[in-house]
């Protein structure tokens, strides 16, 4: 039998975090973290958390499967853009330029630049306040809709009248007016209508040079900066980071639920890939009622510009060669990359009274290892419940599967008809304290570190603060109610991905030479 809870609730989660070029990815094994693993802009930088902060890089660095994020899967996004960037395999070859800009059009388009993002002497970028206020308000706008999507799936599904007529009459109208209450604060207070045409600006302009701009791009990405070493394997990796950086510790997180009238509509409605996802070792619940904590968190690069993806002022010499075809589901090289991380923390299970299933299950886990439920992973507390009370459900935290490493390869740039130079950025960034690495890392790593970490934190955001009230204290837990998560535990639930459109799609008007 199809574990029918596992599947709502993934299902659930898929529809409330897709969009028109996005969908969400669910890690082939499951990825529990203590809060403090993943403080990565908010903590002093040990040697442990670099090893924390090289496992969770290279999970955002997989490029997905469908719906899967294969964590043993040997293609990256940083090896495809590194791919791109330098020529690496295939060559690269780039449009000439038609025209130089004019005086008037090279003012317009620093304007637009200085508003977007502030260079630092050494030529490196980072965003600028007014872009860092934008994404504060932006995200805060998601958050809004996660919780609209939460209940509108939830009038959609449940098969209680009751619960439709009020998502009808009094939460539909709350909720869309807070999201535009939300909308109109990102107006004023995160610069939209501003970033938005500086931003269409800053694109409109970028094929008019697409040498000075390739430059320019690859200046933002160089290995022999950007790259952290892995103190365990002594491997590089490519920091990928997440913002904002202090979401785990707000109290404010959206709550995704799933009750008891709503579950077989949404495993009905899930999707085969899904069904295919689950393993066989799928806990089969009676619930009357789930709840769960969830928080989405951006990715972020300061090594990418995905508006390479899209230019158009570029191609491979090998015509058979794509990263995407555009295609849905798309193929290719990259065909979806991971643009943001769905954190999970807090899962209360409301479990059926009396439910044979549930009885026998819960007995079962007394000698059985863990067992998967959804993307986490549960066992048997190994406190022994009282006499007629019934077993009670742990977090099985487990190793993250190994990930695929591979040596790192030094090639010669091969991007022909713009041979691009590339300046060598300064190594006068601002130190960051991090502990003694070991012996064996290659030389120069601790320099590194500091510079690589610096440019992570240019991309970082904080959380808008928020006015919070203090719940009363919960009661205690009935037998049937299940919470097998620790208070600083929080989970992967999955990864938000973007498909990519045809890449590359040269533009045959451009001249190639």
């Amino acid at each position: 039998m199809d574990p029918v809870v596992s599947l709502a609730l993934m299902n659930k989660a898929k529809l409330m975090f897709e969009g028109e070029d996005t969908y969400l990815a669910f890690p082939s094994s499951s990825l529990s973290y203590k809060k403090d693993d993943l403080s990565f802009m908010t903590s002093m930088w040990t040697a442990e958390r670099l090893l924390k902060l090289a496992e969770f890089s290279r999970i955002m660095d997989c490029i997905p499967n469908g719906i899967a994020l294969d964590l043993t899967r040997p293609q990256t996004l940083s090896t495809a853009y590194q791919d791109v960037l330098r020529g690496n395999t295939a060559g690269v070859k780039l449009a000439s330029a038609t025209r130089g800009r004019t005086a008037d059009e090279e003012a317009t388009y620093q304007k637009a630049f200085d508003f977007l993002y502030h260079m630092a002497p050494d030529g490196s970028w980072s965003d600028s306040p007014a872009t860092l206020a934008y994404k504060q308000y932006r995200d805060t706008w998601f958050a809004a809709q996660e919780t609209y999507k939460n209940k509108q799936i939830e009038a959609t599904y449940t098969t209680d009248a009751a619960i439709k007529e009020r998502w009808t009459t009094l939460e539909e109208p709350a909720l869309r007016s807070k999201i535009a209450e939300i909308e109109n604060e990102w107006i004023v207070k995160g610069h939209r209508h501003e970033y938005e045409s500086a931003k269409h600006t800053y694109e409109q302009f970028v094929g008019s040079s697409p040498s000075t701009v390739w430059n320019e791009w690859a200046m933002q990405c160089m290995p022999g900066l950007d790259k952290l070493t892995d103190a365990a394997s002594a491997q590089e990796f490519f920091p990928c980071g997440f913002a904002p950086s202090n979401m785990l510790a707000s109290p404010t997180w959206a709550t995704l639920t799933l009750a008891e009238n709503e579950v077989e509509g949404l495993a009905q409605a899930a999707p085969p890939e899904i069904r295919k996802l689950l393993g066989t070792d799928q806990m089969d619940l009676d619930i009357e009622s789930l709840s769960l904590e969830i928080s989405s968190a951006v990715i972020t690069r300061a090594w990418f510009a995905p508006e390479v993806f899209k230019a158009r002022f570029w191609k491979f010499y090998d015509t058979d060669k794509v990263l995407s075809n555009g295609q849905n589901p798309p193929s290719g090289d990259c065909p979806a990359y991971a643009v943001a991380v769905v954190f999970a923390r807090n899962l209360t299970i409301k479990l059926k009274p009396q439910s044979p299933k549930n009885q026998q299950l819960l007995t079962m886990l007394k000698t059985s290892p863990a067992q998967s439920f959804a993307t986490f992973k549960l066992a048997a507390s190994p406190i022994t419940p009282s006499p007629g009370q019934a077993v009670m459900l742990k977090s099985a935290v487990q190793a993250p599967p190994a990930l695929m490493i591979k040596k790192p390869v030094t090639a010669t740039m091969t991007v022909k008809a713009a041979q691009v130079g590339h300046p060598a950025r300064s190594a006068q960034f601002a130190r960051v304290a991090v502990d003694a690495e070991p012996d064996q890392l290659p030389a120069g790593a601790a320099m590194r570190s500091g510079i690589a970490l610096q440019r992570m934190q240019g991309k970082d955001f904080r959380i808008l603060p928020v006015e919070t009230i203090t719940p009363p204290p919960p009661p205690p837990p009935a037998p049937e109610v299940q919470m097998p998560f620790d208070k600083d535990e929080v989970w992967i639930l999955g990864v938000v991905c973007k498909r990519l459109s045809l890449c590359p799609n040269p533009d045959p008007t451009l001249h190639w030479g």
